[in-house]
């Protein structure tokens, strides 16, 4: 089943390359499977090098990525901190902020993923998928419990619910 789902993100991508949506998808399968399937880190930076000029903000989450799973959280951080800088407008600024909190979280530095959440809601106008994506940092971390409800609630109420984030 790995090669169809490699086959598909990549059918996916030439499909519709100005898809940042699909080129996160074949980074990340990239970055998590094995070369045997498809995957392999040196396929993930290339990707990142080719599409860094049109969509800096998601090269440089790739990157973030790559360090990550390289064990380097200094490179890690600063990538996921130019994601954020180089993302377009204010819902792409959002998803960046919750980005860096998954990164804090996974460094066990709460006090920064509730303060990157923050960041990340005080942006949010769309009221779509990242609202969920902050609930579930904070759950994960045992933290601010009422703001994730708050998050959970706004979020099936909007009218931006998507498939990334279903409301069953």
């Amino acid at each position: 089943i790995a090669r169809k789902v490699h086959s598909s993100f990549e059918t996916a991508v030439q499909l519709d390359p100005a898809s940042e949506a699909a080129l996160g998808d074949l980074a990340d399968y990239y970055i998590e499977a094995p070369a045997i399937v498809g995957g392999g880190n040196d396929k993930a930076r290339a990707l990142a090098a080719r599409i860094g000029p049109r969509f800096p903000s998601t090269a440089h989450g790739i990157l973030a990525s790559l360090a990550e799973s390289d064990k380097d959280t200094g490179t890690a951080e600063r990538e996921w901190k130019l994601a954020l800088s180089t993302a377009k407008d204010s819902e792409a600024q959002s998803h960046a902020w919750v980005d860096l909190a998954r990164f804090y979280r996974r460094q066990n530095r709460a006090d920064d993923a509730v303060a990157a959440v923050r960041s990340g809601l005080a942006l949010d106008r769309v009221h779509g998928s990242v609202l969920v994506d902050a609930a579930t940092v904070l759950t994960e971390l045992r933290r601010e419990p009422a703001l994730a409800e708050r998050c959970l609630r706004e979020y099936l109420v909007s009218r931006s619910r998507t498939d990334s984030a279903p409301a069953f």
